[in-house]
């Protein structure tokens, strides 16, 4: 997950993200794009806006040690993360450091480009999905994925609106910008990519620290606006919004759908 906004800091929950939402969510939400790449032995793959890393933790096994995994972030913070886990079998992973609209790599380098969580985040999505056109083999295969409907999200937004207003709650659902499937196979088309397919998938988070899921999930996309809310309020705010999780509570912990789009596109 790429971020180009300041207002965002990665680099400070970089370790959050991994310990808390890479579990709860993105963990789930790799095996559902990694089902429908169905990664063959030996190839070389591009994680495009690999945040921490998950994406290409699970792919290098699927690749084996003749395949290539190269995991790609513009923040450094998320990519020194990414390098502290503990490594994987299968192929060695790569961690670089570039812009997803200006890829650091040569024509035709990767069989496949996969994108988890975040197009929706790129300052240019026309560019960045040229150029991860760009990098494919001819016959190369673009795997990505945004995400649709989160019902934990749905359920927050009523306390966001209440203690932050609409300019918030229009940032807070960032995330969601690219829900019609339509606008993104037109996105993917427009790009050169040819034979666009997208799909839906549901996965389940589940996340057994509820405070922690509301604090990072707050934070990570309304830092700048919380940090002019006066202390008091925004406990009052964290408060109210894990209430309003009250329908997703469970002995172990927090459980909630998540609804993808998922498109598979060949170059």
């Amino acid at each position: 997950m790429e971020s180009a906004r300041p207002r965002t800091p990665f680099s400070t929950l970089a370790a959050v993200y991994e310990r808390v939402a890479v579990p709860a969510m993105f963990a789930p939400e790799a095996e559902g794009l990694l089902a429908l790449a169905a990664l063959q032995p030996g190839e070389r793959v591009l994680d495009v806006a690999c945040g921490t890393g998950i994406v290409a933790r699970l792919a290098a096994p699927r690749v084996g040690p003749r395949g290539t995994v190269v995991g790609l972030d513009r923040n450094g913070a998320m990519l020194a993360v990414a390098q502290a886990c503990p490594p994987v079998v299968g192929a060695r992973i790569t961690w670089l450091q570039g812009d997803a609209c200006a890829l650091p790599c040569a024509a035709g380098a990767f069989a496949v480009v996969l994108c988890q969580n975040g197009l929706q985040f790129l300052p240019d999505r026309p560019r960045a999905l040229r150029e991860m056109h760009r990098v494919l083999r001819p016959g190369g295969r673009l795997v990505l994925n945004v995400v649709a409907r989160e019902a934990a999200s749905q359920a927050v937004e009523r306390a966001v609106a209440q203690f932050l207003g609409a300019d918030a709650l229009t940032l807070f659902r960032e995330p969601f910008v690219l829900a019609d499937p339509t606008e993104l196979a037109a996105l993917c088309a427009a790009a050169g990519f040819h034979a666009v397919q997208v799909t839906s998938q549901r996965v389940t988070a589940r996340c057994p620290a509820v405070d922690d899921f509301v604090a990072f999930t707050l934070t990570v996309r309304l830092a700048s606006v919380l940090e002019r809310l006066p202390p008091s309020e925004r406990q009052a705010l964290h408060e109210a919004a894990r209430q309003q999780l009250a329908p997703y509570l469970t002995a172990d912990g927090l459980v909630f759908p998540i609804d993808m789009l998922v498109v598979y596109a060949r170059c």
